[in-house]
């Protein structure tokens, strides 16, 4: 079995076009919510094995603030520019490349491409994939590989504000 766990980055200043995007930081209430959700995660028991983020700032800041509340070492988060230039599918060959011996690993990103790697792979469509949100998916599946081909069962989806089975 497999388990993936889908992040949008916390809220971050102004949307901006052109190379400054890269770098827009979290605001003050992202950096809370992130946490939030992280400790979340740490009171289900529920940790990734490894974490996949966009290098932009406002997603790795996100994936480290998570990484600290549920105990995971910073330099162990691993980055690939694919997650913020590219799309759904870019994301479905980031999980595909992902080693099997992992069973479970959280991908950090933007959207609309998160909102669309839910959206196809989750057996439950909700709304627009909110900022802060982790959506927690089992497959039957030994393979990340094959996830393209699957739907996931979801188990969590955990906002800032609370949390769902």
């Amino acid at each position: 079995m497999k388990t993936l766990f889908i992040v949008r980055h916390s809220k971050a200043i102004g949307k901006q076009k052109g190379p400054d995007d890269f770098e827009r930081t979290l605001k003050q209430s992202g950096r809370k919510d992130a946490s939030n959700v992280g400790h979340q995660l740490l009171q289900k028991g529920m940790i990734p094995q490894i974490i996949i983020s966009s290098p932009a700032f406002r997603a790795i800041s996100t994936a480290r603030i998570i990484a600290e509340q549920i105990a995971y070492p910073e330099e162990l988060i691993e980055t690939d520019m694919r997650i913020f230039e590219g799309g759904f599918d870019e994301l479905l060959t980031i999980i595909g490349e992902t080693n099997d011996s992992y069973s479970s690993m959280m991908i950090v990103g933007h959207n609309p491409s998160i909102d669309d790697l839910y959206k196809n792979l989750s057996d439950l469509n909700k709304e627009e994939f909110q900022k802060s949100a982790v959506a927690v998916l089992q497959f039957q599946s030994d393979s990340w590989n094959e996830l393209s081909r699957l739907k996931g069962r979801l188990v969590q989806y955990i906002t800032p504000e609370n949390s769902s089975n």
